[in-house]
């Protein structure tokens, strides 16, 4: 495992949880 592609998956991981929490905040406001 090198290290851009640690990142790669870090960054992979944040944005899905991102996207999560945006699915979810929005279906608590409406």
């Amino acid at each position: 495992m090198t290290a851009g592609f640690f990142c790669f998956s870090v960054m992979g991981i944040c944005y899905r949880n991102i996207m999560i929490a945006e699915l979810f905040f929005e279906r608590g406001t409406t």
